[in-house]
C-alpha cells in the first residue's frame, strides 16, 4: 500500500534500512512512493558503477527504463547532467527538452513526458547516482515537490551506502549488489512476460503484486521464479 503522506513514505524507507531487506527492493518501493508523493508519472534511478560507468538500477515503468538506458547510451540527458554536475536539473516543456538534449530530449517527449527533474545522489564528496522524475504535464514543479524529491534521493543514497562511514570500495560493492538484484528482477520480468504473454511493463507489475501478496520482497520473488523455471527445464 502506498503511504498516504510524504512523512510516512520516508519513515517507511528509513525503517527498511535497519531490517534485512535487499537494497533493490527498498529502492523499488522508494521510487513508487516518491512518484505517488509528488504526483509524478514515472521515475528512474541511475548509479555510478565502481568503474565509473552509469547503469540503470531501478525504474517505475518499462518506458522510463528505456529512456534511462538511452541516456546512458548517448551520455546525455537530465540524469546524466545531474550526476556529472552534482546538481539538480529541471526542464519543463517540449522545446526546452529538445533544445537541451536533442535526441534524448525528443525521445522523452515522444514517450509522453513533458517535464523532468533530476536529482544527484550525493555521498560526502561522491555522487553515486541520480534520480530522474518525469511528468506528462508540462510546467515547473513547486519548491516543496523539489525538496521532497531530493529527500527521497537522499534516502536512496543511504539505501545504497547502508553503513556509517564506508570507503569508496564499500560504496562500489553496495552498487554492485544492488545491480545484481536488478538483473535478477529483469530476468524474471522477461520470463513472466514470455510465459504469460504480457508486455514488459505488465510483467513488472505482476512481480510487484505477487511479492506483496506473498509477503516477500521483490528480489526474492524474482529469484524464486527463476529457480522454479530452472528446476522445470528438461534434463
Amino acid at each position: 500500500m502506498i503511504p498516504r503522506t510524504p512523512a510516512q513514505a520516508l519513515a517507511d524507507a528509513a525503517s527498511a534500512l535497519v531490517h534485512e531487506q535487499h537494497v533493490t527492493d527498498i529502492l523499488a518501493r522508494l521510487l513508487r512512493d516518491c512518484a505517488a508523493t509528488v504526483s509524478a508519472d514515472a521515475i528512474g534511478l541511475m548509479v555510478v558503477t565502481p568503474g565509473g560507468d552509469l547503469e540503470l538500477l531501478s525504474s517505475t515503468s518499462h518506458r522510463v527504463k528505456e529512456l534511462e538506458l538511452f541516456q546512458i547510451q548517448q551520455d546525455l540527458g537530465p540524469c546524466v547532467d545531474a550526476i556529472s554536475n552534482a546538481e539538480t536539473v529541471g526542464v519543463w516543456d517540449d522545446d526546452a527538452l529538445r533544445e537541451r538534449w536533442t535526441d534524448v530530449g525528443s525521445a522523452i517527449v515522444e514517450a509522453g513526458y513533458h517535464a523532468v527533474h533530476a536529482f544527484p545522489l550525493r555521498w560526502q564528496q561522491q555522487v553515486v547516482g541520480g534520480l530522474n522524475v518525469f511528468w506528462t504535464k508540462p510546467g515547473p514543479r513547486d519548491r516543496q515537490d523539489a525538496e521532497l524529491c531530493q529527500a527521497f534521493a537522499d534516502v536512496a543514497t543511504l539505501a545504497i551506502v547502508h553503513s556509517v562511514r564506508p570507503s569508496a570500495d564499500d560504496v562500489g560493492e553496495r552498487v554492485h549488489l544492488a545491480l545484481e538484484g536488478r538483473h535478477v528482477i529483469e530476468q524474471a520480468k522477461g520470463l513472466v512476460a514470455y510465459q504469460q504473454d504480457l508486455p514488459m511493463s505488465d510483467a513488472y507489475d505482476w512481480l510487484v503484486t505477487t511479492a506483496a501478496k506473498d509477503g516477500g520482497d521483490l528480489t526474492a520473488t524474482a529469484a524464486g521464479i527463476l529457480r522454479q523455471a530452472h528446476q522445470h527445464e528438461p534434463g
